[in-house]
Formats: C-alpha cells, structure tokens, sequence
C-alpha cells in the first residue's frame, strides 16, 4: 500500500467526480493509443520495406553469393505493438456507476489510480506509447517518468 509520509491516508471524493475523471482519462488514454498505434504501423512498414528491400537485393545476387554472403540477412522485427487499456477505465466506470454511494473513500492507492492515473501498467504503458506518440511522450514528461 502507498503511504504519503508515513502515513496510510483516505479521502472521500464523490462519485460524480470520480466518474467525470475516469471518463476524460480514458478518453486521453484512447487518443494517446491511437496515435501511439498509428506511429507503429507507420514504424512497421518502414522495417518492412527495409526488409523487402534486404530480400530482393540477396534474391538478385543470389546466383553470386556465398552462403556466407546471406548471414546479413537476419530479418527481425524488434517493435511492440502499443496495448489499449481503456477495459481498465471501463470496469472501474461500470463499477462507480453502480455504485449508490454519492461519496467514496479512496486509499491512497486508489487515488494514486483513479484519481491521479497511475496504475501500476502506466509507466511501462507510457514508456512503449512514447516511442511512437508525441502525446504520450509529453504525458509521461508531466509524471515525471
């Protein structure tokens, strides 16, 4: 459990702000992946054409080379696809939506995540998005990451 120093500390939010949070991160989330997911498929299709590229020149000179000729053309694709995680926002929504509380005590581990966004997925989220989304890259600079 996060403590804020030293201290085990709650707080009562209401419901109608948790929700309005919640929903604006997702949708954050959302552009952040899509962009994220845009500029991978941008990425992609670069290593792939370089890949092609690296064929059809080794096909070519195939009659030519030696076997040692063909050690170059080890074809990798080192990039991981961005994730979505807006099922996360989605279930902690429903949940707040069903909830009859008007007011709700959040720990500070809760806040840290509804509240704040920080989950324990965002850094490693925020780290791959950045490689391909401006928008992610400056989110994750305003966390500190």
């Amino acid at each position: 459990m996060n403590m804020i120093g030293g201290l085990n500390l709650t707080v009562k939010v209401t419901k109608e702000d948790i929700l309005a949070t919640l929903k604006a991160n997702r949708i954050k989330h959302l552009q952040m992946y899509q962009e994220a997911l845009d500029g991978y498929l941008v990425d992609l299709e670069k290593t792939l054409k370089e890949h092609h590229r690296l064929v059809r020149r080794a096909k070519k000179t195939r009659a030519e080379a030696s076997a040692a000729d063909y050690g170059n053309l080890d074809v990798r694709i080192n990039t991981t696809k961005p994730t979505c995680q807006a099922k996360a926002y989605d279930v902690m929504i429903r949940m707040f939506e069903r909830d009859q509380s008007k007011v709700v005590e959040l720990s500070t581990d809760d806040y840290t995540q509804i509240m704040e966004d920080e989950f324990h997925w965002t850094r490693g989220w925020l780290e791959g998005a950045s490689r391909f989304s401006d928008t992610a890259r400056s989110y994750r600079a305003t966390k500190g990451r």
